[in-house]
């Protein structure tokens, strides 16, 4: 579901923090699971702005109050926009983009998960196991590191029972947000 930012730029505090509460009570509203929001109308972006507003809604993300997976989708003219994003979500958040149908991880995260990101979204879905084969990892080690990109809502998560002899167990498949 696609949600265009209501207004030009994020640079004044106390439009940012209006921007706030709107797109809390408009997230919850939204049908869905995930939400594409749409910086291509915003002019002019800095780092306090992105600071103040992406760092609550992460936060709310993460703490369940906003139960829907989001990215961001950027116009590819606009670079600072991409620059302002990750140097304020520094060290500790991050979220995915899209610019221009691109994939790209905007904040702080490992070199690990990054990768295992990349494969993702390349991808589409990827299993705990087809990780482990690829990286040379052991599986429990690679189901660690997607639930973990799971639980910061980078990636989606479906379960999905196993077909053995027993009829028992279960896979977890992780799917990109686009």
């Amino acid at each position: 579901m696609l949600y265009k930012l209501p207004i030009k730029n994020l640079l004044e505090r106390e439009k940012v923090n209006q921007l706030k509460e709107i797109i809390i009570h408009s997230l919850n509203q939204i049908p869905g699971k995930v939400i594409n929001i749409d910086f291509s109308d915003i002019e002019y972006v800095n780092a306090s702005g992105i600071d103040e507003l992406f760092r609550f809604l992460i936060s709310q993300q993460q703490s369940h109050s906003i139960n829907k997976y989001f990215y961001l989708t950027l116009p590819i003219n606009k670079y600072e926009h991409a620059f302002n994003i990750h140097q304020a979500l520094l060290p500790d958040l991050c979220v995915v983009a899209s610019v221009e149908g691109e994939f790209r991880v905007l904040g702080g995260i490992s070199k690990v998960h990054k990768k295992i990101l990349e494969m993702v979204y390349s991808q589409k879905e990827l299993t705990s196991n087809e990780l482990s084969r690829k990286l040379g990892i052991k599986l429990n080690l690679a189901a660690t590191h997607l639930l973990r990109l799971y639980e910061m809502k980078l990636v989606m998560r479906e379960e999905h029972n196993l077909i053995e002899k027993n009829g028992r167990g279960r896979f977890y498949l992780y799917r990109s947000l686009f």
